[in-house]
C-alpha cells in the first residue's frame, strides 16, 4: 500500500477513487474552504468552495467533488485534463444544517442538525451526585419490611 503525507491545516481529507487526487478542508488562509490538488504535488491545492466548505466527498468517477456550504450540500465539477480546474459548483442539496452524508449515483443521504437545536457551548460534569440524588429521593422500602 503507497503512503503519503502532505503537511498543512487540514481538518477532512479525501481521496479520489483512482487514487490520484486529494480533497481536503483547511483553514490556513482563514475560513474553512475545500481545497483539491494532485496526491504527487507539493503546495497549496485548487480552492474549490469559495465562501466556506467542509467535509469533500467524491462522485465514484471523481469528476464531481461534493461538500457542505452554508446554503447546502454542493458539487463542484473537476477537470484535471493538465491543470486542476474546478467548474461551477451548484447546490444539490438546499438545507441549513447538514452534519453528515454520503453520496453515489443515484442517492445522497444526508444527517441534518434539526432547526433551534443550537450547538453546545457548554458541558457541565457533575461528580458525586448519586448520593444527593438519595438524600432528595428516597428509595421506599420494599412491602411488608420494616421501616428505617
Amino acid at each position: 500500500m503507497n503512503q503519503r503525507l502532505f503537511a498543512g491545516q487540514v481538518e477532512e481529507a479525501a481521496l479520489s477513487p483512482d487514487g490520484q487526487l486529494i480533497a481536503y478542508e483547511s483553514g490556513e488562509f482563514g475560513s474553512m474552504n475545500v481545497y483539491v490538488r494532485r496526491i504527487a504535488d507539493q503546495g497549496i491545492g485548487t480552492q474549490v468552495s469559495v465562501y466556506g466548505g467542509r467535509n469533500p466527498r467524491w462522485s465514484n468517477d471523481a469528476a464531481r467533488l461534493f461538500f457542505v456550504a452554508p446554503e447546502g450540500l454542493v458539487a463542484a465539477p473537476i477537470d484535471r485534463a493538465r491543470h486542476i480546474t474546478v467548474g461551477s459548483a451548484q447546490v444539490v442539496l438546499k438545507r441549513a444544517g447538514i452534519e453528515g452524508y454520503d453520496v453515489d449515483d443515484e442517492t445522497i443521504a444526508a444527517a441534518e442538525r434539526p432547526p433551534g437545536s443550537g450547538e453546545i457551548c457548554q458541558l457541565q460534569v457533575v461528580t458525586n451526585w448519586f448520593p444527593q440524588l438519595q438524600a432528595l429521593a428516597p428509595v421506599p422500602a420494599p412491602m411488608g419490611s420494616p421501616a428505617l
